[in-house]
């Protein structure tokens, strides 16, 4: 089956609830593993809830907290990254999955954006969940080289952005203005 993974804070921040929802709606197997501490537990009872009833051919786990040495190589077991999150200001967690050569279907709303063009993987609006479902079921009919391509663009493109002389500086200056005001 296809194998997504969510790997982030457990909050409503991050949208998890959004895509439980969305996998209710997949009509193949697929599986969706759970990684990141529970920040909200009222919020997490609501995605267990979901995850209770879920269709049976749609399995979910909660795995906890990943270590950060082993972030990456948990990262690249899967086939997607899956982070509709409400808001990122950079989004760690989408850096290591593209670094990793795993696509990613994330919200519009974090600086990764234009994934799409750089066959990277997918950045959409929270207003279009029929969208993401879409994604999904494309990706799952994708074939295996269309699949072994993807991944290697995704990894060239983390490549290329994270070490982005301009974007490296320009994080330079943000940090240097920020601990400016701090002082």
């Amino acid at each position: 089956p296809l194998r997504l993974i969510f790997l982030s804070r457990i909050s409503p921040k991050k949208n998890l609830i959004f895509l439980l929802k969305v996998l209710q709606k997949v009509k193949f197997d697929i599986k969706l593993d759970i990684y990141g501490g529970i920040d909200d537990n009222v919020h997490w009872q609501e995605c267990d809830s979901i995850i209770r009833n879920m269709p049976s051919n749609v399995a979910v786990s909660y795995y906890g907290v990943v270590p950060h040495e082993q972030v990456a190589q948990t990262l690249a077991r899967y086939h997607l990254f899956v982070l509709p999150t409400l808001g990122e200001n950079y989004g760690h967690a989408i850096a290591e999955a593209l670094s990793q050569g795993t696509p990613a279907l994330i919200s519009d709303r974090t600086p990764w954006r234009g994934l799409e063009a750089h066959n990277a993987g997918w950045d959409v609006s929270l207003n279009e969940p029929g969208r993401f479902l879409k994604i999904i079921e494309r990706f799952n009919d994708m074939d295996a080289q269309t699949y072994l391509s993807l991944r290697n663009s995704t990894a060239a493109y983390a490549r290329d952005r994270l070490t982005d002389q301009r974007i490296i500086q320009a994080n330079r200056e943000l940090m240097r203005s920020i601990l400016g005001a701090a002082v």
